[in-house]
This record gives C-alpha cells, structure tokens and sequence, in this order.
C-alpha cells in the first residue's frame, strides 16, 4: 500500500491539467467567435464592392434564362428537318400527268414552284396534230412544296401515276443551326436593351448619337438573324419534291404521207447553187491568172507576126 504523502501529488497534479486544458479551449471558442462575424462582413463587403459584377451576373443569368427559354421552344418542334424527294416517272401522257401533280400538291396544302415541259426530238410542244395529240414524245420536269407531315402522302399518290424509273431522298438537319441563331438573337436583344437604358440616361448629345448608331447595328443584326431562323423554319415545314416525266419513244419514227418529191426538188436546187457558188468562187480567185495569161498570149501573137512578116519580105526580095 502506497503512503497518502504520494497520492495528494499526483491528484493535483492531473486536476491541474484538466483545469488548463479546459481554460484553453473556452479561450479557442471565444476567439472564432469573435472573428466569425468580421469574416462574414468581409465577405458581404466583397460582394458588393462591384456593382458592376453584380450587374454582369444578373445579365448573364438573363440570357442564360431567355437561352434556355429558346432551347425549350425550339425542343417542342423536336428536329428541324429539310427533306428533298426526287423521283423519275414513265408515263404514258406527260401533259396529263403534270396536271395530275399539281392538283395533288394543290389538295395537299401545297404548290407547284417550277415546271418544265420539252420534247425528245427538238419539235415544238404546242404544235398539234389534227387529233389534237402532240407530235414527238415529251418529257418534263416539276417541283411542288407540301407540307412536311403531308410528304408522304404526296410521294404515295405521285408512284401512282407511273412507273418508277428513279427515286432519291436527301434530308438537311438544320437544329443546330437553328439553335445558334436563337441564341444570337437573344443575345443581341440584351444588348439592344442595355443599349436603350444607356439612351435614356445619356445627357450629351455626342454619347447619344454614338449609342443611337450602336442601336441600329445592332437591330439590323437582330432582323438579319431573324429572317434566317424564318427561313428555316419555312424550308422544314415544308418539303420539296422533284418529279421527273417520260414518254416511251417510239421505235420507229411516224411517217407522214408527204412522198419526198418536194423535198427532192428544194434538196436539187440547193445543191445545184452550192456548185455554182463553187465554181463562181474559183473563177473569181484565179482571174489573177486569167488576166496575165492573156497578156503573154498577146505579147508572143504579136511577136510571131512581126517575124512572118520580116520572112514574107525577106522571100519577096530574093
């Protein structure tokens, strides 16, 4: 057993320790306690230093919020899609069957843009026969617009009409596109705001001029990108169609109930005129020729007398 006189040390001394331990975290708590608030207003006062930050974040999150805005409205037409069909028919009546197209775009909510009717042997589309036929087989080339949920229908009802030589479909995915462009517009209808708040405050005349020319590049702009998401938004509501037409050809050209003879003579007398032309055009090129040969023969003719007539006299004299 241990003696008292060793004990009563060692209890004062852990009760010593505890005491210090204690009076050093009391002092801890008050001095977090005491800086908290000071680092709160420092952090309040550095929040609000700059208004101008303020501002700008307040600004942002406004176009964040109109972006977003645009995303949805742009999602509710799911995919801007522009789709162009093309297709090749065989039919027996070019005229009829374009007529038919027309009338089919027409009860479809849509239009004919572009036609174009020719013939395969280069003869006149509107002249006719005396049965009212066209001479010579045509061919031809239309393009209506339908609307873009109305498309299949339309290209359904257009096989029909003959027999499919060719068909192609190309599809444009613009949604990016058009995505962009609303957020650009969206940005720029922030500036064209603040521009207008600086208008309103500006006292110079100088400031407002400058803000006033800033306001209208900025509103042409505006409209400029506009027209674009209008446009898309046209060219994906509605589809384009390309239809191609033919008529069989003839194996064996129609004859007609002319014998040729008229053809013969007009042919005869051509060719006739194309010799004499011929013939013309090289007199004409070599009269050069002519001209000096008969000069020579004149120079030589004379000549040969003058010397018959010295031997004539030279005979008489002997």
């Amino acid at each position: 057993m241990r003696p008292r006189r060793a004990i009563f040390p060692s209890l004062l001394l852990a009760t010593t320790l505890l005491l210090s331990a204690s009076y050093l975290a009391a002092c801890a708590r008050q001095t977090d306690t005491a800086t908290s608030p000071t680092l709160g207003t420092d952090v309040q006062q550095s929040g609000t230093s700059e208004p101008g930050a303020a501002g700008s974040v307040t600004e942002n999150a406004k176009v964040a919020d109109i972006a977003e805005q645009d995303g949805a409205s742009s999602s509710a037409f799911d995919r801007l899609v522009v789709r162009n069909l093309s297709m090749q028919l065989k039919v027996d009546d070019v005229q009829a069957t374009a007529g038919k197209i027309q009338a089919i775009a027409t009860r479809l909510g849509g239009s004919l843009t572009d036609m174009q009717l020719s013939t395969t042997d280069q003869v006149p589309v509107y002249r006719q026969q005396s049965d009212g036929a066209v001479s010579g087989a045509l061919q031809g080339y239309l393009t209506i617009r339908v609307p873009v949920d109305r498309v299949t229908t339309a290209a359904s009802e257009i096989r029909r009409l003959g027999d499919v030589q060719q068909e192609s479909e190309a599809s444009d995915d613009v949604t990016q596109q058009h995505i962009d462009l609303k957020a650009r517009v969206a940005n720029l209808r922030v500036e064209e705001g603040r521009l207008r708040e600086f208008f309103a405050s500006a006292t110079k005349v100088s400031d407002m001029l400058a803000i006033e020319q800033e306001l209208s590049r900025v509103r042409g702009e505006i409209e400029s990108l506009d027209a674009q998401v209008a446009f898309l938004e046209r060219q994906a509501a509605m589809a384009t169609i390309t239809v191609q037409l033919v008529e069989p050809t003839p194996l064996v050209s129609p004859q007609s109930d002319d014998w040729g003879f008229g053809q013969a003579i007009t042919d005869g007398i051509r060719g006739a005129a194309g010799v004499l032309r011929s013939i013309l055009t090289a007199l004409i090129a070599a009269s050069p020729l002519f001209v000096l040969g008969i000069a020579v023969f004149l120079i030589v003719r004379t000549r040969l007398r003058k010397r018959s007539a010295r031997d004539a006299t030279s005979q008489e004299e002997a």
